[in-house]
């Protein structure tokens, strides 16, 4: 963009518009919770979290809710020793998806 200039129109949209792409959690889908170290933060401000709370010495533990283990998964392997799983409300099968995930992975490379 080189340039902006402001225009004396003005847009409403209508009441009825939906965001369309924006993740809303449901009531009965997962929660994880991550303890993410200081370099990892930056998931706090990227992805929707339900709680954040100082962790010690610069880490964050995060409460997310989660709709599909493929998104946790990825998430996990991104993020390697810098995300801890603390615990799993709904699927228990979350806590070990990470290592079942880079598994898979490296399987592939064998």
């Amino acid at each position: 963009m080189l340039s902006v200039e402001p225009l004396d129109e003005q847009f409403d949209p209508a009441d009825d518009v939906r965001t369309l792409g924006l993740f809303e959690a449901r009531a009965d889908d997962p929660r994880v919770v991550l303890e993410l170290e200081p370099e990892a933060g930056w998931v706090a401000e990227v992805y929707p979290i339900e709680q954040v709370e100082p962790a010690g010495e610069g880490r964050l533990r995060v409460t997310l809710a989660i709709s599909a283990r493929p998104w946790l998964e990825r998430l996990l392997l991104r993020l390697g020793p810098r995300a801890r799983v603390i615990s799993v409300s709904g699927d228990d099968g979350l806590a070990t998806c990470a290592k079942k995930a880079a598994q898979r992975v490296l399987a592939r490379y064998q």
